[in-house]
């Protein structure tokens, strides 16, 4: 469903939530396991889902 939501928002040029800043300067910083965390948190997402998720960031 977020994949969805994503294009969508992309397709007509909504911004990148906040929190996806937040998480590539996360992963910049090398530290992806936080950023699987936050995912998880602020999305609801499963483990195997937020490591996809970030992972596409």
């Amino acid at each position: 469903m977020e994949s969805t939501l994503r294009q969508a928002a992309e397709q007509i040029n909504l911004p990148v939530p906040s929190i996806d800043e937040e998480l590539k300067q996360l992963i910049r910083e090398g530290k992806d396991v936080q950023a699987i965390k936050r995912a998880r948190k602020e999305y609801g997402l499963t483990l195997v889902e937020a490591k996809e998720y970030v992972d596409r960031l």
